[in-house]
């Protein structure tokens, strides 16, 4: 007697084996109609309207017909505009046309398909670690994790909360028995349910008895283990157990399809996309996107990827690879202590390094500087973003902890640019020398001469005057005392707050 569950599996595998007929049915047809448009293309007597019939770019499905009905449909009308233009023999093309009809109806006649698939099931092993991803031509022994057991420090298969087993082929031509035994209902796989005992699913669709205890059979093999063994093209390890006794553990590194599939499927699901996009557009999104930079792909297989196995097939052939490297160490903003000049220091030459090198480039190309205004304002632009840089610098250097100046290099050498970087030193001496701005002209004259040193550096032919140091101490020279000034007003409103 039939139960319920048995009827919806039996609706599952006739839409499945229907599906298949379907597409052998559409692809034939598809590849006649091509053929044809090649001879239309040749022909003088053909009309517009014939050429555009054939054209599938141009005769799209209406939505009420299947894909199927709508291409029966078109082989009909095809036969009606063949009376007209005599392309092809019609007679044989109907003919052809029928027995292709007859082929696949028996192909996929159920109890017929099932008896050939059940024959080839030892073609198809369901695994979540095949062997095949480790190098295409292996023919070993595939692997089905089922233990429970978890680290939460190790991202294994057995972490994963349901993992998707994948099916590795003898050949592609078995893929379908691999479809048809991944067949589902309610997270239940018709491999898993033909393998419990005494199961009736396929009953309906077996002669007699002892036709579907062979089905059976047959089937339940597919998800249990096969004897182990390994290949030359594995990676093997010899792993010692006694060697005075020569005995040794034989280890095979094993690739997991089913944690690469969940890596695949977290990476590029529907859902992440969706965020992806909206976030790279700079729109908002109610989900939280989640990115994995600096990722590794490897290409497992570089064509006929299904062959390795099924679940590779979808990813298109590649695993990828989580960046595992430690963090980039980020060196903490120190103070140009041990500098004799501030403009040596590496930070400031990083901050300013893209705009150094743009003013360079534009002034060593320019030819008689001085008498052209365009080129001149051209490298104000380039000298602004410098002094930009510069006063960033500044900026940052001010915020770390007051008097790291005292008795230290850049004091001995450049007293002038302490009074610029370490802005809350708090002796007398040193407060009453910086708020007379004498200094500004020092760090404006070093200004001009740093960026002649980087004239000389690019450019080979070229030797900096004074005039041109003198030039860029008296752009620089201007923006240093507004900047200043600022500071000052800043530092006075602090006071009188305090007051």
């Amino acid at each position: 007697m039939t139960n319920e569950n048995d009827k919806e599996w039996e609706q599952l595998i006739v839409d499945f084996l229907q599906s298949k007929f379907d597409t052998d049915l559409i692809k034939f047809i598809k590849e006649t109609f091509k053929e044809i448009q090649k001879l239309a293309s040749k022909s003088k007597e053909v009309s517009e309207e014939f050429e555009a019939f054939l054209d599938a770019r141009k005769n799209k499905k209406p939505d009420h017909l299947t894909e199927t009905d709508f291409q029966k449909a078109r082989m009909i009308e095809l036969f009606e505009y063949l009376d007209e233009f005599s392309l092809v023999d019609k007679i044989q093309l109907a003919s052809e046309y029928q027995a292709m009809v007859e082929k696949i109806t028996a192909k996929y006649h159920i109890n017929t398909w099932i008896e050939d698939a059940s024959d080839n099931a030892s073609s198809v092993t369901f695994a979540t670690h095949v062997s095949k991803l480790t190098h295409s031509k292996i023919d070993s022994s595939s692997l089905n994790d089922a233990i429970s057991s978890a680290r939460d420090d190790l991202l294994t298969t057995s972490s994963l909360p349901n993992p998707i087993v994948d099916g590795a082929v003898a050949g592609n031509q078995y893929a379908p028995i691999y479809q048809f035994l991944s067949l589902e209902i309610n997270g239940v796989t018709l491999a898993q349910a033909l393998a419990e005992p005494s199961n009736t699913i396929l009953q309906a669709f077996a002669k007699n008895d002892a036709q579907l205890s062979e089905w059976n059979k047959h089937f339940k093999e597919v998800t249990q283990a096969s004897t182990l063994s390994t290949h030359f093209l594995a990676k093997q390890v010899y792993f010692p157990i006694n060697t005075e006794q020569d005995q040794y553990h034989l280890l095979c590194h094993m690739v997991s399809s089913s944690l690469a599939q969940h890596i695949f499927g977290a990476l590029f699901n529907d859902e992440n996309k969706q965020i992806r996009n909206q976030y790279f557009d700079k729109k908002y999104h109610s989900e939280v996107f989640y990115d994995f930079p600096a990722k590794a792909t490897l290409a497992v297989t570089a064509s006929n990827h299904s062959n390795a196995s099924q679940l590779n097939g979808r990813r298109g052939g590649k695993l990828y690879l989580f960046n595992t490297q430690p963090p980039i160490w980020q060196s903490q903003t120190k103070p140009p202590a041990n500098e004799t000049n501030l403009f040596n220091h590496y930070l400031l030459n990083q901050m300013s390094r893209d705009n150094i090198n743009g003013f360079c480039a534009m002034f060593l190309s320019a030819i008689e500087v001085y008498r052209k205004p365009n080129i001149m304002q051209g490298l104000e632009k380039w000298l602004q973003a410098i002094t930009d840089d510069v006063i960033a610098y500044a900026s940052t250097v001010q915020q770390l902890p007051a008097e790291w100046s005292i008795n230290s290099e850049l004091e001995a050498n450049r007293i002038e640019h302490c009074y610029f970087l370490d802005i809350d030193r708090q002796d007398e001496t040193f407060i009453t020398a910086q708020r007379n701005n004498e200094w500004q002209s020092v760090v404006a004259r070093d200004f001009g001469q740093w960026i002649n040193n980087k004239l000389s550096s690019k450019g080979k032919n070229f030797t900096p005057q004074p005039e041109h140091r003198k030039l860029w101490q008296k752009f620089f020279s201007e923006h240093l005392r507004d900047y200043m000034n600022i500071v000052l007003i800043d530092d006075l409103t602090k006071e009188s707050e305090v007051l």
